[in-house]
């Protein structure tokens, strides 16, 4: 009878404790997203397939975990049925099941993970999420004190662009790099903010198609900013690039030139070869 009670004890523990585990995952988006917005919390966005043996076994077994449950509460928590929600698949790039979507307190993209994670490895990686937004909130909070910081806004233009949010990281990243002239005694790390700055605004106006400002902001960054001669190689490098989707050949062909000779092998030096060619080939 001892045994018939413990077992029977036992179930009713595991079905509430199910029951319970359920209730923290929401089913829908939009409330979901809302409240990651209002508790300034990130989200996570559960994708599953209801006969997907590891979506279950996850559920089952990595969830419940102590260590995960800890982690977990600290997100808004959102479980969907990824064939019942085809636009959430095309939206996040979904190509199989479980795959879990990270997202900020304003609904941007930060991270995914794809496939069965076990307990450590899903442990590690809602660690690297939180850090990630606990920086966001320190830096939201430095800025709030104070608005010109050269060192602050730059950290901000950094978070903007891994995010996507192009437009407000070209604002940052200009925001250091003109408030830096005015600092009486910069400290070093406003220095080194305020280069890295002028060297990304040039990254982001490339990414926007805005070749003409991208070009002078490459000129700005080379004539103020370079203090080791790879930071010139690349310079120059993404300058002539920028030239040359300018249609302006010949300067795009002195600068290609100049990378082609001081970058290391690898990607970048193989696309400065290959517009160099097609430059000669246009001749």
């Amino acid at each position: 009878m001892k045994t018939v009670v413990a077992i029977i004890v036992g179930c009713l523990a595991l079905s509430s404790f199910d029951l319970a585990a359920r209730q923290l995952w929401s089913n829908s988006l939009e409330n979901s997203l809302k409240q990651a917005a209002s508790a300034n919390k990130p989200l996570i966005i559960d994708i599953y397939a209801s006969w997907c043996m590891y979506c279950r076994r996850m559920q089952s077994e990595v969830y419940p975990d102590p260590a995960i449950q800890k982690l977990t509460n600290q997100f808004i928590r959102v479980r969907l049925n990824g064939e019942k929600h085809p636009d959430l698949m095309t939206r996040y790039t979904v190509r199989g099941f479980p795959t879990m979507i990270f997202l900020n307190s304003r609904g941007l993209l930060i991270g995914r993970l794809s496939g069965y994670q076990n307990a450590g490895r899903l442990s590690k990686y809602l660690n690297e999420m939180l850090n990630q937004a606990r920086e966001n909130k320190k830096i939201l909070e430095q800025l709030k004190g104070d608005p010109w910081s050269v060192y602050w806004n730059y950290k901000a233009g950094l978070e903007q662009y891994r995010t996507g949010e192009l437009s407000a990281a070209r604002l940052h990243f200009k925001r250091a790099q003109d408030r830096f002239p005015l600092l009486k005694e910069p400290k070093e790390a406003d220095i080194q903010a305020a280069y890295d700055s002028s060297f990304n605004l040039a990254v982001v106006l490339m990414d926007q198609d805005e070749y003409k400002a991208a070009a002078e902001q490459w000129s700005y960054y080379l004539g103020c900013c370079v203090t080791e001669q790879k930071h010139r190689t690349y310079a120059r490098y993404y300058r002539g690039v920028t030239f040359y989707y300018m249609k302006d050949f010949q300067p795009a062909k002195a600068d290609l030139l100049y990378a082609v000779k001081r970058l290391p092998g690898g990607q970048d030096k193989t696309g400065a070869e290959k517009l160099l060619s097609l430059i000669e080939q246009g001749d």
